[in-house]
């Protein structure tokens, strides 16, 4: 997916087919996990594709009757049409949509309601939801329930990248109602500007910032305990006991504040962390398929057998052994060759169906001895076939090695000039002075 944003900060959606999103598998892990939610959030974007679509209406059909199961409208480009919106909304019994996506969900849904509150009503009754949102952008939010209408205005924000907000107030809003506030206070204190602040930080720096609220709230639990104790004490005595319930009362609406804040770094992080997984997932079985292929040309046929961990670390094996060796534990030589075709393998994941990029190498064969580096020429040289490859390198030695092969152009660059002290007072009699040269294999 790219995403472009434009001087006001708002994003536009380039969404590439045939992402690891589109073929969710439904395991006993997902229904296990769906069973046990308070709550559940999906939207139409990943029910693009079949796979997914029958995988994510399963889980949300088998939650609780209790749990939210909330539908968080994404229409993006072309992937949804009235059955996918429809089918989304009659498994929900919450829905949260921004301003552009209410005229499309109108006339897919074929509401005939002329204001906007009276849209949400329609739609909530028609779908017996419990709940309809509204993100306005810089107007607030509106929530609309059986209790009533609720409706808060933003906060001043200086806006420089919208993205993730819509994903940041569900996540807020979700949290809040799970955590016992009434949906006036959850519309308060939700800020979708200020909480996507939060979808573009590092993992670290979200596990910081929890651990940094978790200290503040076992802070606000001792205040709280010393101000019951004081009292107590007062209660004993002739003293302000109203003073010291409102700081009660105070202590009591910081702790929760951030309980709810706690709570939503959690989630941040076990999200992150589990797409993080699930990408890994997705790339380890083709970064095996390639590697496998180019392991035993790479090192003279030595080894043949090639295990992929979880962070990517790699080990192989040669046909006489029975356990596998780290790659760090080899020889520098032939580790920087099996580093070098990893590193290319996972530029052309990642690359996916588009046109295949240039390769830009820098030094890569330093390591090399004559035998590694004619193996290596050789495996560029295939790889050439897809991709424009362009090494660069100072050996005049692989210069004449990759001329010799023939499918190489070999391109001699003028270095930086040197001045001596003896060409300088040539220079004085108008001679030319002497430039190094560095040479350029593409």
């Amino acid at each position: 997916m790219r995403v472009s944003v434009d001087a006001k900060g708002l994003p536009s959606y380039d969404i590439a087919a045939g992402s690891a999103w589109d073929f969710i598998p439904l395991t006993s892990a997902v229904e296990h996990m769906a069973q046990r939610a308070d709550a559940i959030c999906f939207g139409t974007l990943a029910q693009r594709s079949p796979i997914s679509r029958a995988t994510i209406r399963r889980a949300v059909a088998g939650t609780r009757e209790p749990a939210w199961r909330l539908f968080d409208v994404n229409l993006r480009q072309n992937y949804y049409d009235a059955a996918v919106v429809i089918d989304s909304l009659e498994l929900a019994n919450a829905v949260k949509l921004n301003e552009e996506e209410l005229a499309p969900i109108a006339r897919l849904c074929r509401l005939e309601s002329a204001t906007v509150v009276e849209q949400l009503r329609e739609l909530s009754q028609r779908f017996g939801l419990k709940l309809a949102a509204l993100t306005r952008g810089a107007g607030g939010s509106l929530l609309v329930s059986n209790q009533g209408v609720c409706e808060a205005p933003a906060p001043p924000t200086k806006i420089v990248d919208t993205v993730g907000a819509g994903d940041a107030f569900t996540a807020a809003l979700l949290v809040g109602i799970l955590v016992g506030q009434s949906l006036d206070e959850v519309n308060r204190s939700v800020d979708p500007m200020r909480s996507a602040e939060f979808a573009t930080l590092p993992l670290a720096e979200l596990e910081r910032q929890r651990d940094q609220h978790r200290g503040a709230k076992e802070r606000a639990q001792e205040e709280r305990a010393r101000a019951e104790e004081l009292l107590n004490d007062r209660l004993t005595q002739i003293g302000d006991v109203a003073s010291l319930e409102e700081e009660i009362a105070t202590a009591r609406e910081q702790l929760q504040d951030l309980e709810a804040e706690a709570h939503a770094y959690d989630l941040a992080i076990e999200t992150l962390e589990a797409a993080a997984k699930s990408v890994r997932r997705a790339v380890i079985p083709r970064l095996k398929s390639q590697l496998q292929g180019q392991l035993a040309p790479i090192t003279n046929g030595r080894y043949r057998d090639v295990r992929i961990g979880e962070d990517l670390t790699l080990t192989v094996k040669t046909q006489d052994q029975r356990a596998y060796k780290d790659v760090d534990n080899l020889s520098l030589g032939t580790r920087s060759l099996i580093y070098l075709l990893e590193r290319v393998a996972l530029a052309r994941i990642i690359g996916g169906n588009a046109e295949p990029p240039p390769l830009l190498l820098d030094e890569a064969l330093v390591h090399a001895d004559r035998r590694r580096m004619r193996a290596a020429l050789d495996e560029l040289g295939r790889l050439g076939q897809d991709h424009q490859i362009i090494l660069f390198s100072k050996d005049e030695s692989l210069a004449d090695r990759a001329e010799k092969a023939a499918d190489w152009t070999i391109i001699r660059l003028p270095g930086p000039a040197v001045i001596t002290g003896s060409a300088e007072a040539a220079n004085a009699d108008g001679s030319t002075r002497d430039q190094a040269e560095e040479e350029v294999a593409t």
